[in-house]
């Protein structure tokens, strides 16, 4: 059952990165914590194609308590009237990633965007519970901030004429530290809300398939990178191959 999956997936990743940090193996085998990841998200099951995005949505979903904790944001949603600022309403939403737009090449741009106050007019009309559709303003901000933050380029689309799947092949620099106090809803003096880059996911493909691989840093305020391609790893010579892996290109090709 569901349940018992629950049980057996905490120990099995507790096995599992025990072994990675002890064994004197070159390569580790995830088979037990896969198996019984696999049997509560058939999604997941060998052979099938499915982005790493939505690994890590299941995977943190299924661990609880202060490990579940470290991932989840919390952002408050507010709708206010356009034409008088009158409140509309607000809720609170919790997320364990942050998507983000690749198009202005920038995740620091991609994320401003992102908290940008929207503007819904015309057909994108606010819809309130008795029908009305209002003009109306929304604004996002950040009400928990989790110590890891995940955020997810958006390199892939759909193509309704073609019912294909896209990819975006573009550069987008990503820094290597951030600060999001500008984007709290109540920042305190005594938090500096400032992160350090730990780690980029990087797919290799096209829309309909492909491979990923992990870029690490061997240390938090190194700049020391990793590369985990399935059971080899390499390390990472210079700064601008990191940036070639981890930006991708800048051809602006969609495949």
């Amino acid at each position: 059952s569901n349940d018992d999956d629950e049980m057996l997936i905490i120990p099995s990743l507790s096995s599992l990165f025990v072994e990675m940090e002890f064994s004197r193996k070159s390569e580790i085998n995830p088979e037990c914590f896969f198996t019984i990841f696999s049997s509560k998200h058939s999604d997941f099951e060998l052979g099938k194609q499915q982005d790493a995005q939505e690994f890590v949505e299941y995977f943190i979903d299924d661990i609880k308590g202060k490990a579940h904790d470290l991932f989840e944001w919390t952002l408050l949603t507010k709708y206010n009237k356009l034409d008088d600022g009158q409140e509309i309403s607000s809720k609170d939403e919790t997320f364990v990633s942050i998507p983000l737009s690749v198009e202005s090449g920038s995740m620091n741009e991609s994320i401003k965007d992102f908290f940008t106050p929207q503007k819904l007019t015309g057909e994108n009309l606010y819809q309130a519970s008795n029908g009305m559709k209002i003009e109306s303003i929304v604004t996002q901000r950040i009400k928990v901030a989790p110590p890891v933050l995940i955020f997810q380029l958006k390199r892939f689309d759909y193509d309704k004429a073609t019912q294909n799947r896209l990819k975006i092949n573009k550069k987008v620099e990503i820094p290597n530290t951030l600060s999001i106090k500008s984007y709290m809803l109540n920042p305190t003096e005594n938090d500096s809300y400032h992160y350090i880059l730990n780690g980029v996911i990087v797919h290799a493909g096209n829309g309909s398939h492909g491979h990923y691989t992990s870029l690490i840093k061997e240390e938090i305020h190194s700049d020391n990178w990793l590369r985990y391609d399935d059971s080899s790893v390499s390390r990472i010579k210079t700064r601008d191959e990191f940036e070639r892996l981890a930006f991708g290109d800048d051809s602006d090709v969609v495949d």
